[in-house]
């Protein structure tokens, strides 16, 4: 059996694939078009999810705190106005086993082919209910 925090990190992963995979399904100018949120864009919304994982990824290998915080802030401003496509290349490269899905299923880049599919769903450590 996964330790659960290895169970945490590929549910994290699926989810962000289902993001991606949905947000696919939008007209492009939806993913950049201006709204009155938190984020002024969902396109702003997925580069803080990506610049959010990094940033944690960092801290956990125990990296400098200060350093990875100016790290985040560097790429926040080098990924603003990111496409989708290429934030889940990003997603891909910089988060370790982004296009790997648990149990063989298809990856991210895989799931763009179909809108009728769905990317299998990894298990929870047990005693977690799916939300």
């Amino acid at each position: 059996m996964k330790h659960p925090a290895k169970q945490w990190v590929d549910y994290h992963h699926w989810a962000n694939q289902r993001i991606i995979h949905r947000l696919k399904e939008l007209p492009e100018q939806a993913y950049h078009q201006k709204m009155q949120s938190v984020f002024p864009s969902i396109s702003e919304v997925m580069v803080h999810l990506y610049v959010t994982d990094d940033l944690w990824l960092d801290v956990m290998s125990g990296r400098d705190r200060e350093e990875s915080i100016a790290r985040a802030t560097r790429t926040s401003e080098e990924t603003k106005g990111t496409g989708l496509g290429e934030l889940e290349k990003l997603f891909a490269d910089e988060i370790p086993g982004f296009s790997r899905q648990p149990g063989g299923s298809r990856s991210a880049d895989d799931s763009r082919t179909s809108t009728s599919r769905t990317v299998g769903t990894p298990s929870l450590p047990s005693g977690v209910a799916r939300g």
